[in-house]
């Protein structure tokens, strides 16, 4: 029997020294227990989908996953059994009046759930710990509901890239994570740098999105990469620029330059094309041309 003592405060566990943590390139391991790593894993998937999700606070239940404080014992055994005479045989099992309390997980039929069925399991399984009786799994089947909620996109692609391509400020602002991770990210990160929207292109930062993205040959913006249509966008009096450009002067080399193929060489052939086209702003590409590496 495996266990390891985690405290629920806000779905993040702390370990106490009763478990024998094994390391694999400096990550917990769980004492090599595949499911209680599991566990930690779906409770920590929770918890960030619905710290991403505003519109999950809605649900009380919600509330009460992310703010109750309570250590409790996680176990793992061959077998759980219910009943007056352990007659019949679960998943798993809470003790919520225990100290500390207790959940066991059946090392026989755990591996055997889908990840929905597990993520289902670790809610019925938590909240009793928390204090909310779970009977018939009615308070965890709200609580899953609001998950699913929270992992469906609220808008559609067409008007979240909409939003990027006006740059609506206030429409991107709620945007949630479930809306970003929907779209093709490169798609995504290109418009909103064609429109040199900034708050586009950091909310998509905030779900891993980067500038070094390749699109492929866009028919309209006739660039590969978001680094070439923003070179390409100063064909266009846009009110964005100024505080895009300095943004992208900020950044990092490394996280400008982009790895299409013969992107870096198609990017300097068209800034110093822009140059001459446009003298206002020749200034600026020479700026930025110096800080990618073009020879001009």
């Amino acid at each position: 029997m495996k266990n390891l003592f985690f405290t629920f405060a806000g779905l993040i566990f702390s370990l106490s020294s009763s478990a024998a943590l094994k390391t694999l390139d400096g990550q917990e391991t769980h004492g090599g227990n595949v499911i209680l790593a599991e566990f930690w894993s779906y409770h920590n998937q929770v918890t960030a989908t619905f710290n991403a999700c505003p519109r999950s606070i809605e649900n009380p239940l919600v509330n009460t996953w992310l703010k109750q404080v309570v250590q409790t014992e996680i176990k793992t055994q061959p077998q759980v059994f219910v009943g007056a005479n352990n007659e019949q045989e679960v998943v798993a099992l809470n003790m919520p009046k225990r100290n500390p309390p207790l959940i066991l997980i059946s090392e026989t039929k755990w591996p055997a759930l889908s990840s929905l069925e597990k993520i289902k399991i670790v809610m019925h399984e938590t909240l009793p710990v928390l204090g909310v009786t779970d009977d018939d799994y009615i308070f965890s089947g709200q609580l899953f509901d609001s998950y699913k909620n929270c992992t469906s996109p609220k808008y559609s692609e067409q008007e979240i890239l909409f939003s990027f391509l006006i740059c609506n400020k206030a429409s991107i602002e709620k945007l949630e994570g479930a809306d970003i991770l929907s779209l093709n990210p490169a798609k995504a990160m290109t418009i909103a740098t064609y429109t040199n929207c900034l708050p586009a292109v950091r909310k998509l930062q905030d779900y891993g999105g980067s500038l070094k993205l390749c699109y492929g040959n866009h028919p309209t913006l006739s660039a590969e990469s978001p680094l070439q249509t923003f070179i390409f966008s100063y064909r266009d009096r846009n009110p964005n620029y100024p505080e895009f450009f300095d943004f992208l002067m900020n950044l990092d080399t490394s996280e400008l330059v982009t790895d299409c193929d013969s992107d870096f060489a198609k990017a300097c052939t068209l800034l110093k094309k822009n140059m001459s086209a446009y003298p206002a702003k020749a200034s600026d590409l020479s700026k930025l041309g110096q800080k990618i590496g073009c020879s001009l």
